[in-house]
């Protein structure tokens, strides 16, 4: 599970040592490279997985632990979150007992991720990724062809405590030909925010997403600020 750990981000590196200074929490994430549905089913079996994710978390001193297990390639089933669910029933318990939480992200285009009330019963948070991209509000309370489906994640369907809404740009900052997506504009802002306190929202998760901005990537491929 872990081999090789940079000396910026070893336990007692700037990196986190600073983050504790100044009281900031320490969450890792589990990032696959699969994106299989199958592969991610294989780790959740091996009954040393959540050891390993309990033992680093007492090692680092975690605050949380994410997964980010994004099944694309190989994209599941929505019959798949019922395993998921079990499984991070059995992690949140383990971690729970020593103070680190556990959140995974979730998001509308995935049958698997996006059965949120099978996975919010087993999870301190659910951080969803569609929420990110969309070209004007209406999309990101109802859904357009870029994302949003605000709507579909926070409602009474889902117990609100478990509610984390993802702000962000991905991949791109463009929505068709040209055209800057709503969500990249300043005036997307205060709308978004505003209903999020309206509704209670618990959490906000800002994505700084950051790509390559010279001239080797094309204008139309770069990630916005």
């Amino acid at each position: 599970f872990v081999s090789e750990t940079s000396e910026f981000c070893e336990n007692d590196g700037v990196l986190l040592s600073t983050l504790r200074e100044l009281d900031i929490g320490v969450e890792f994430v589990v990032n696959d490279g699969s994106t299989n549905v199958t592969a991610h089913k294989i780790w959740m079996q091996n009954e040393s997985s959540v050891n390993a994710l309990v033992s680093i978390a007492k090692e680092y001193k975690l605050t949380g632990w994410n997964l980010d297990l994004e099944p694309q390639s190989v994209p599941g089933t929505a019959e798949d979150a019922k395993m998921y669910a079990s499984f991070l029933n059995r992690t949140r318990a383990s971690l729970n007992e020593i103070g680190t939480r556990l959140t995974i992200d979730v998001a509308q285009w995935s049958p698997m991720l996006s059965q949120y009330d099978v996975l919010a019963p087993s999870v301190d948070r659910l951080m969803n990724m569609e929420t990110y991209n969309c070209d004007s509000f209406e999309g990101w309370i109802k859904g357009d062809s870029y994302g949003g489906y605000y709507e579909a994640f926070v409602n009474n369907n889902i117990p609100r405590h478990v509610n984390g809404v993802g702000t962000g740009c991905w991949p791109t900052a463009t929505c068709g030909t040209n055209h800057s997506c709503w969500t990249t504009t300043n005036s997307s802002v205060s709308p978004r925010i505003e209903r999020m306190i309206q509704d209670n929202v618990p959490e906000i998760a800002m994505f700084r997403l950051y790509g390559d901005q010279s001239e080797n990537t094309p204008p139309d491929e770069r990630w916005p600020q």
